[in-house]
């Protein structure tokens, strides 16, 4: 099978949970003018980005953390989870991407 990704471990999480800090390194003479954005679809139809976030420039690559705020907006369901960098020359690469299921979290009763 040719990949042009790496793939990440499967994950899972509550809807309003906080995922931990993701920091991707990129091996290249220059980030300049480089950026990446992590991309969160459902997987029956990866073309609808529910979440896009900028991730923040930092040594040798970029970090991001997807946000309580974040998942809350995700329902119960199966989504892809893919870093998209995006070259000075304005061409997309995916560099990784992986499976995050979400669970509905439990409502308190009266």
């Amino acid at each position: 099978m040719l990949s042009f990704f790496q793939k990440i471990p499967d994950m899972e999480c509550l809807q309003g949970d906080t995922l931990p800090k993701f920091t991707v390194g990129v091996t290249a003479d220059s980030l300049t003018g480089c950026s990446m954005q992590v991309i969160i679809s459902p997987k029956a139809d990866p073309q609808r980005a529910v979440i896009c976030k900028t991730c923040t420039p930092v040594s040798g690559g970029f970090e991001v953390t997807v946000t309580s705020e974040d998942t809350a907006r995700l329902v119960e369901k199966t989504y892809v989870m893919q870093f998209r960098l995006i070259g000075a020359d304005g061409l997309s690469r995916r560099k990784l991407c992986g499976i995050l299921y979400v669970h509905a979290a439990a409502q308190g009763g009266d």
